[in-house]
Order: C-alpha cells, then structure tokens, then sequence
C-alpha cells in the first residue's frame, strides 16, 4: 500500500492485473489503463513508487510451470523451481529432526 494509505482508481487498476489472473482480457486491459494514467503524470508515478509488496501471488499457471514466487523481508521477488524448494525443506526438516532426538 502507499505510504497514506489513501486508495483511489489507480490503486484498483493495480488490483486488476493481480487478482484477475483467470480473466486474461481484464489483466491485459488492467495493464494499458496503468500505463495510460501513469504517462505524463507525474503524481500517479509518485503513487507507485510508494507502494510496498505485502505478498506474493502464486498463479495456478506458475504452480503448473513448477516455479515458486517468493518475496524477500526487503521485497525483492524471486523465483524458484518448486522441485528444488521441495528438496530443501526435506533436508531441513532431517537436520532438525535429528537435532531434536
């Protein structure tokens, strides 16, 4: 959210390309509406740059592709393979367990 937490239609065209993942036509609009109302303006710009990644959206298409979307404490996003993600968590849970007995 924005620094004032104040919402205006900028903030419900952000929302469009999120949530409308299934309603490839909606997102794609959502898309050219930001790039319209942020060209030349200079306070919606301001808006967006303000704003500060709460969470990440994991779509059934990238679960499907097998990449995993992850968000850092800074809010830097990454990607990775679900397989190798996997993997890890089995080898800390053995490390843990063996710690614990």
């Amino acid at each position: 959210t924005a620094g004032n937490d104040t919402r205006n239609a900028l903030h419900v065209l952000l929302t469009c390309t999120t949530y409308a993942t299934s309603c490839f036509t909606l997102r794609e609009w959502g898309v050219i509406a930001i790039r319209n109302a942020l060209q030349d303006n200079s306070r919606n710009q301001a808006t967006v740059a303000e704003l500060v990644a709460q969470d990440p959206v994991q779509s059934a298409d990238l679960e499907h592709a097998g990449i995993r979307v992850k968000l850092d404490s800074k809010g830097k996003v990454s990607l990775s393979k679900i397989d190798e993600e996997q993997e890890k968590i089995v080898e800390v849970v053995d490390e843990d367990d063996c710690e614990d007995t």
